[in-house]
């Protein structure tokens, strides 16, 4: 199958619990924290809802009913990248990375050498929080010789909401959006935009996620991006 676009429509089990940080992050001034990724192989489901039994026509037998059945497809292998508040984190993969659920934060793809990573700046409700993160990747960008070649973007650009709520009523769970690398890409390619919705209690298909939507979208330069509201009055 020819994820993540294929994803679409599916449903996944999705148990991340997610690592967390040490006493010694907590108080770190490290602009960038690594360790905190997990490679995950994603189960991934077609669903097909069950219908009741019925009086069979015209003295034919009567219907069963048939039972709601979910088919295994191929799993989905990925790098989830785990995010914090006020936290910047990278990971260095050559799987797809994912990371999420976003709340305005900026995801950021940049190269290391010969290496390719990829970042999640930790923006928050807060206003202070949200400085904290940018503010340690804008130095980290800036001033690092290790950064080259760093493309970005905030996922939350690509769903409007009405499509946000027609997600939500579909799944019955709120839907999150989530940022997607593709390996291999440069330039601005490589990025897609993904909702998630988890199904509500009660639902047949509880504890699981659907796919509601993968969106391809693109990325900007550092240079570009650091002149946007987002980033153009933080103090370095």
């Amino acid at each position: 199958m020819a994820y993540p676009e294929d994803l679409v429509g599916k449903y996944i089990r999705w148990n991340r619990t997610g690592t967390a940080l040490s006493a010694e992050e907590k108080k770190s001034d490290e602009y960038v924290l690594t360790g905190h990724s997990a490679n995950l192989s994603v189960p991934v489901f077609n669903y097909f809802a069950g219908s009741p039994g019925k009086p069979g026509a015209r003295g034919a037998p009567s219907v069963p009913p048939r039972p709601a059945n979910f088919i295994n497809l191929t799993p989905w292998n990925i790098s989830f990248l785990d995010y914090f508040p006020g936290k910047v984190t990278a990971v260095q993969s050559q799987s797809p990375v994912l990371t999420g659920p976003m709340s305005g934060c900026y995801l950021f793809r940049y190269q290391d050498q010969s290496s390719t990573w990829y970042a999640h700046v930790g923006t928050a409700e807060t206003e202070e929080v949200s400085v904290q993160a940018k503010t340690k990747w804008k130095i980290f960008a800036e001033t690092s010789r290790m950064a080259t070649n760093i493309w970005g973007q905030s996922p939350l650009r690509f769903f409007d909401d009405q499509t946000l709520a027609s997600a939500g009523l579909l799944a019955g769970g709120p839907p999150h959006i989530f940022g997607l690398f593709q390996p291999g890409q440069d330039g601005n390619k490589g990025f897609y935009a993904v909702l998630l919705a988890r199904i509500k209690s009660g639902a047949p298909e509880h504890g699981y996620v659907k796919v509601c939507a993968v969106k391809e979208s693109y990325l900007q330069r550092w240079d570009v991006i650091k002149k946007t509201d987002a980033f153009k009055d933080i103090r370095t």
